[in-house]
């Protein structure tokens, strides 16, 4: 019999930020390095003296770190200081390694948070906010992010923005356990509730995605921000055979960047509606998947597993529930078309 899996059993809640005055949250006093580097950032990338400070940085004992907040941020610290130590001059005067003080934390924690070493939307979003008002709801207004790179409100307002997209997704995601109890308890009704419900989450999202524009100056975008996005390896990359991580490996290592499509909500919906797409774009949704929180990859994995709404909704003859599910799929082709546009426009 399919299992429907539960949301706490994956990592997966309204609150992922961090409150840096927890103590089970605030590093150390020996990690003031990583702090204060992640701290300075922007403004030690602007001034090109970013790397030089990194070079001189102590090896730290990431084993000292007690809690998984504490180990969540440190990698997010390390995780800006890597992609902008690698991206601070742009394509020019690249390096093909980051030194062992970085790269040996760096990889450790990244195995223990369950990403890789390198910028991932879940870095730049899920964990890079704080909440300025708890008793508030989560919404831009009440966020601050935490770390930045060059590119000064722009920057904030894509992470954040990124972030409010993520938690637009979550009541939606939550409908669709909803509905897949439905299914196993053959509730027509209960079916057609999650499907709404998860229609109005997708709505969200897009209406999020429409203030994309107002609040993310294109230019500062594309030609600022975009560059410390990247990965390495690849044709065209400046990095084209990877990066090397000094200290953990000889061979250089390569990685995609930070992208909308490593969005692990976007997929549970594909999971939630059964929409299997062409085997060239799954086969890069499946592989994406490496760049995600490894439980919420988990999550994606036992939604496709769990009851089948899809099914369910092709085996019942009842018209309002097929034409809930058809107004649910035509949103969510609707939400994926503005995203590859907004990907593909110079101007977002």
């Amino acid at each position: 019999m399919a299992t429907i899996p539960r949301l706490s059993d994956y990592d997966i809640s309204e609150k992922t930020g961090f409150n840096l005055e927890n103590p089970e949250t605030k590093l150390p006093e020996e990690f003031k390095p990583w702090t204060r580097l992640a701290e300075e950032l922007v403004d030690l990338v602007e001034r090109k003296k970013l790397r030089a400070k990194v070079d001189k940085m102590p090896l730290l004992d990431h084993t000292v770190l007690s809690t998984d907040r504490q180990r969540r941020l440190a990698h997010m610290y390390l995780t800006f200081i890597g992609n902008a130590y690698v991206w601070q001059d742009g394509d020019k005067n690249v390096p093909k390694s980051v030194p062992k003080q970085l790269a040996v934390p760096w990889c450790a924690l990244s195995d223990l948070v369950g990403l890789p070493p390198v910028i991932t939307l879940s870095t730049v979003a899920l964990s890079n906010y704080v909440v300025i008002d708890q008793e508030l709801p989560l919404t831009i207004e009440n966020m601050s992010t935490i770390c930045n790179f060059p590119g000064g409100d722009s920057c904030k307002n894509f992470c954040l923005l990124a972030t409010q997209i993520e938690l637009d997704a979550l009541p939606g995601i939550k409908a669709i356990l909803e509905g897949m109890h439905g299914v196993e308890t053959q509730d027509v009704h209960r079916v057609i509730n999650s499907l709404n419900n998860i229609n109005e989450a997708l709505e969200d999202i897009m209406k999020s995605m429409k203030v994309l524009h107002k609040l993310v100056d294109p230019g500062v975008f594309y030609n600022t921000l975009r560059p410390f996005l990247s990965g390495w390896g690849g044709e065209g990359s400046p990095l084209s055979d990877g990066l090397i991580y000094e200290g953990v490996s000889e061979e250089p290592r390569k990685l995609k960047g930070g992208s909308q499509a490593q969005s692990s909500s976007i997929q549970c919906f594909d999971a939630a509606l059964g929409l299997v797409h062409l085997p060239a774009e799954q086969k890069y949704l499946d592989e994406i998947r490496e760049h995600m929180p490894r439980k919420h990859a988990e999550f994606i994995a036992a939604l496709w597993k769990a009851p089948s709404i899809k099914d369910f909704v092709a085996n019942n003859g009842d018209p309002e529930l097929r034409k809930t599910y058809e107004d649910c799929i035509k949103t969510f082709r609707k939400l994926r078309t503005r995203h590859l546009a907004l990907a593909t426009r110079s101007d977002l």
